[in-house]
């Protein structure tokens, strides 16, 4: 028997949810382009950064004709009546950001954040974190760090992905990435060029390396129900081997091209979870991998990896459209519905070609 099928769609309209972007770097401004991708989701209200350099810049000098005309904002206006969000993209840590994040709510609006430490923000200030968690409630708002990493391929997704275990023994991540290929400042930031010596004294003051690996590992191993008694933490140079130059830096041989950053999460002797990151000028067989240990084993790889940059703005959209309406508080990304690409929701009906329309 043949048969065709045909399907009716009806089409829910999404509401524009009114968003401001606050900090402008890098990641800001690729969220902003987004955002002006997407009108019919996003209703683009403001950008907002208080460097002196930036501020009182014309949208469209920094985002491209595409923004509404108007300029940069020293400060967020209040948020419009009803849902509006803000995505707040400046520095790494819970502690440089709560004070943006309290002003923010203050406003009315949910916030999404890039800032690595609040991807897990109990880790280094649980007694912060509780405070924002309180002042999110009261202002019945969202807050919630996430992107790509941390936020989703050292953590979120091989917690996806061990839903597909009947038994679950051990958790291997690993994330190379190809520096090369990257911004000038992340390539700094891997200690291109500098001596062993230079980053070895960066190292040990907690000034290089990827914030966010050691909160990937907790956030991971406290889904999966496992109590971690310790995490090692490791983070040594990769030292080129030949002289690589790129855009942005030449190092030559013999000097720091990039990181190998490890966590090891620890139950008694034996590592639950590992985390590895290799980033690093000229990376041969970039990916993001990961290995379960169970029943039945399962392995996954994304050839090439995920783009830093462009990934981080799209979870961070996709959180956007996950908060809205979801419970108020300090959340991290694993607390919200399965992340998706936001968009409009279908309806299907199955129609019966066999019988006319």
């Amino acid at each position: 028997m043949e048969r065709d099928h045909h399907l009716r769609v009806q089409t829910t309209r999404a509401r524009r949810l009114p968003v401001v972007v606050v900090g402008l770097g890098p990641i800001g401004v690729e969220v902003a382009q987004l955002l002006l991708a997407r009108p019919e989701l996003f209703r683009f209200v403001a950008a907002v950064d208080r460097a002196p350099e930036i501020a009182g810049r014309p949208l469209r000098e920094v985002l491209g004709d595409a923004a509404p005309r108007g300029r940069i904002r020293p400060a967020a206006p209040a948020a419009p009546r009803g849902q509006a969000l803000a995505f707040l993209t400046t520095t790494s840590s819970v502690r440089s950001v709560a004070a943006t994040i309290r002003e923010l709510l203050g406003f009315g609006y949910h916030v999404v954040s890039s800032t690595e430490e609040l991807s897990y923000p109990s880790l280094r200030a649980p007694r912060l974190a509780a405070a924002l968690d309180r002042a999110a409630r009261e202002a019945s708002r969202c807050v919630v760090g996430t992107g790509i990493n941390p936020g989703f391929a050292m953590d979120v997704w091989p917690l996806v992905l061990a839903s597909n275990m009947q038994t679950l023994e051990r958790v291997q991540v690993t994330r190379v990435v190809d520096a090369a290929k990257r911004r000038r400042t992340l390539q700094l930031k891997v200690g291109a060029g500098m001596s062993r010596r230079e980053f070895e004294a960066l190292a040990q003051a907690g000034r290089i390396g990827h914030v966010g690996l050691v909160e990937s590992c907790a956030h991971l191993a406290a889904a999966l129900g496992w109590e971690l008694e310790r995490v090692h933490e490791s983070l040594r140079p990769k030292v080129a081997t030949r002289r690589i130059r790129t855009e942005h830096v030449e190092v030559p041989a013999g000097r720091v091209c990039g990181i190998i950053h490890r966590a090891l999460g620890y139950v008694g002797r034996r590592a639950l979870v590992e985390l590895d990151l290799q980033m690093y000028l000229g990376a041969k067989d970039a990916r993001d991998d990961v290995r379960l240990e169970g029943t039945p084993p399962l392995r996954c790889t994304v050839p090439g990896g995920f783009h830093g940059d462009r990934t981080t703005a799209a979870q961070l959209l996709s959180a956007a459209a996950r908060v809205d309406g979801f419970q108020p508080g300090l959340h991290i990304a694993s607390d919200l519905p399965t992340p998706r690409r936001p968009g409009p929701r279908l309806k299907l009906s199955l129609i019966d070609g066999n019988r006319g329309q």
